[in-house]
Formats: C-alpha cells, sequence, structure tokens
C-alpha cells in the first residue's frame, strides 16, 4: 500500500512537471491509503512492540518501579483509546447520515471512519491485554 501510495505521488509529480497538471484526486486517494496502513498497523506494532519507547529516566528504577509506571502509561492509553474509538464510531455514524465523502472524487469518509475506529478498538485490546501483563508483573516482584 506504501510503495502504491509513493507511485501515485511520484506519478502525479511527474506529469503535473510535463503537463502542467497533477492526478485529479491524488491527494485524496494516498490521504485514504494513509489512512489503512497507519490505523490498520498500530494494533499489531503494539502486539509486536514496535512503538518507539523512551525509557530514558524510568529504565534506571527498579523493575518494580517500572513495571508501575508502564502500567499507569498503560492504563491512560487504553482509557484514551476506548474514548477515541467510541468518538470515532459516533462520527462515522454522523459521516453515514450527512453522506460526507471527499471533493474531486466524491470517495466517502464513513468506511475509513470505521477502519480508524476498529484500528484504535484493536490497539485498546492489546494494550488491554499489555496493561493486564504489566499489573501481573508488578505484583509479582
Amino acid at each position: 500500500m506504501i510503495a502504491l501510495m509513493m507511485g501515485i505521488t511520484i506519478a502525479s509529480v511527474i506529469i503535473r512537471y510535463v503537463f502542467k497538471k497533477p492526478i485529479m484526486g491524488a491527494y485524496e486517494i494516498t490521504e485514504v491509503m494513509m489512512v489503512v496502513v497507519v490505523f490498520g498497523a498500530l494494533a499489531y506494532a503494539q502486539l509486536k512492540k514496535r512503538h518507539v519507547n523512551v525509557d530514558f529516566v524510568v529504565g534506571h528504577f527498579s523493575t518494580k518501579i517500572q513495571a508501575i509506571v508502564d502500567s499507569i502509561v498503560y492504563l491512560l492509553a487504553v482509557v484514551f483509546f476506548a474514548i477515541f474509538t467510541w468518538r470515532v464510531f459516533a462520527y462515522t455514524e454522523y459521516l453515514l447520515e450527512r453522506g460526507e465523502s471527499s471533493v474531486n472524487l466524491r470517495i466517502p469518509y464513513a468506511p475509513f471512519t470505521i477502519i480508524i475506529a476498529v484500528g484504535g478498538g484493536l490497539l485498546c485490546l492489546v494494550l488491554l491485554v499489555d496493561l493486564i501483563r504489566t499489573i501481573m508483573t508488578a505484583v509479582r516482584k
């Protein structure tokens, strides 16, 4: 998907340079493709622990304190993404009622907000599992 986005962008730039007119809707296409890429990968990246984790200070604490700090961070993240998912689903309902779509290509927004909500929900579930594991680690130590 990223290669396709790159190809559309490069083609649009070349066509704009040669023919003085870009590919109509190239921005809209890459925009919705980016939604699929980002929100399709969030939960997977968390599952594989591939998100950026800065532990410059916390890394110097004991294992138990690290687990407590991680638990707090996971709890905040679960709450944030639960609210995020709920509100995006509500926004999707609004978009469906209004029939909102992109300007040039008339791409409906609702399917992509559903992808955002599902991706956020899956991330929330993975974070919840991580929270439970981290709490269990903190309790055992």
